[in-house]
C-alpha cells in the first residue's frame, strides 16, 4: 500500500481502497433532479450498477441464445431459493435447531 501524502494524510490509497472519486458534468436539469435525491452516491452508484446488469445480461444473452426474459426468469427462480433457504436458517435458529432438509438434498 501506497503511504499517504499530502493535506488527506487518512485517505486511502492503492490497496484496499473501495470507492474512487471522480469529477462528472451534469446537465443543468439533471442537477435540479439530482439535487432532491437523499443520497446523491447511492443513487448515482444505483443507476451505473443497473446499467452494468443490463449490458451484461445482454452479453449473457447473446453467448448462450436465451433471451433476456429466460435469464432474468432464472436469476429471479435462483434468487427466492437462495432466500427461502436463508429464511429457513433464520427459522431453525431461533427454534435452537437445525433447518429441515429437504428430501431432494
Amino acid at each position: 500500500m501506497t503511504e499517504p501524502t499530502g493535506k488527506y494524510k487518512s485517505s486511502k490509497r492503492g490497496e484496499g481502497r473501495t470507492q474512487k472519486r471522480i469529477g462528472v458534468a451534469i446537465d443543468c436539469d439533471l442537477e435540479d433532479w439530482l439535487s432532491i435525491q437523499t443520497n446523491k452516491n447511492r443513487y448515482i452508484n444505483g443507476l451505473i450498477r443497473k446499467d452494468r446488469e443490463q449490458y451484461e445480461l445482454r452479453a449473457t444473452a447473446k453467448v448462450t441464445s436465451k433471451t433476456e426474459g429466460e435469464l432474468l426468469t432464472e436469476m429471479r427462480e435462483a434468487w427466492d431459493e437462495k432466500r427461502d433457504k436463508e429464511h429457513a436458517e433464520v427459522a431453525s435458529h431461533k427454534r435452537g435447531r437445525p433447518p429441515k432438509k429437504k428430501a431432494d438434498e
